[in-house]
């Protein structure tokens, strides 16, 4: 049977839990709202920027833009970077980004992985040493204050001219679902692919100052737009999952310390039932 003193310590740690969970809660629900608005925003901008783009492709010579025209050579081999985060407690997130990623693997060349947590269930998942015809790098995922650094990273493996690059995050269908997706960094079909569907108006637009200078500022916005959405969108994922979690575990904590009390008060009362026994038993002995 436990001392009064361990059902005190117990319950006490389990607050100590409980305040931990609840502070963490916290800071994963600070700027929610704001990562929402900005996903949404940055969605339907895109999907606006991505209907000029198929616009435009009919006046615009795709060698013209280095990394634009090696993204859309087939014959070039592919990198898959993969978005996740550097953090363990959003349920079952990272293994779902996890479990479709390596399904992908046999189509890529290379993986760049930027999470520590995501990084570690990858690893756990397969081992690198055996997947000999892929290399393998990984680095933290930056916070959203520094998103620059990795925009730069892209910027210089597009302009290598070695791989064409998909980008795999857990993708926003509604506040309580993330899908698992890949898509590619720039995703504007080749003219062939749009000559069959194209229904312009007739006549030629006019440009100013001319077609490519137009397309290379809309591109280059498309870019630092694209690059930023899917960065807001994992961050919103983890914020997300990590707020239900930790509702979840504040609901368990919860539990714990109410079955722990109710516990030490029936041991409790257990304990001066039969003291108040033993004293009517002696009076009476006495008498």
């Amino acid at each position: 049977m436990k001392t009064f003193s361990q059902f005190h310590n117990e319950i006490n740690g389990y607050q100590d839990v409980k305040t931990t969970v609840e502070a963490e809660e916290k800071i994963a629900v600070v700027g929610i709202h704001q990562l929402i608005k900005e996903s949404q925003y940055l969605d339907n901008y895109n999907r606006f920027l991505e209907m000029i783009f198929q616009r435009f492709v009919s006046f615009v010579n795709y060698s013209s833009f280095n990394y634009l025209s090696n993204q859309q050579n087939k014959k070039k081999k592919k990198m898959l970077i993969i978005l996740g985060g550097n953090k363990g407690l959003v349920g079952g997130l990272w293994n779902q980004l996890v479990y479709y990623s390596i399904s992908q693997f046999d189509h890529y060349q290379k993986i760049i992985i930027y999470g520590q947590k995501i990084n570690q269930k990858i690893n756990e998942h397969i081992n690198y040493n055996n997947k000999n015809n892929i290399l393998f790098s990984s680095a933290p995922l930056p916070s959203l204050n520094n998103w620059g650094l990795f925009q730069n990273d892209l910027i210089q493996l597009l302009n290598q001219k070695t791989f064409q690059v998909d980008i795999a995050w857990p993708k926003m269908i509604t506040l309580s679902y993330f899908k698992p997706t890949i898509k590619k960094i720039i995703p504007i079909e080749t003219k062939s692919n749009l000559a069959s569907n194209a229904n312009y108006p007739n006549g030629f637009p006019i440009f100013s100052p001319d077609p490519k200078t137009i397309f290379q500022q809309l591109l280059t916005q498309y870019f630092l737009n694209i690059t930023y959405q899917v960065f807001v969108e994992t961050k919103l994922a983890e914020a997300l999952s990590r707020a239900t979690s930790m509702e979840k575990a504040k609901e368990e904590v919860n539990k714990l310390i109410k079955n722990l009390t109710h516990n030490f008060l029936t041991e409790r009362q257990k304990v001066l039932t039969k003291n108040q026994i033993e004293v009517f038993v002696a009076h009476q002995v006495t008498r």
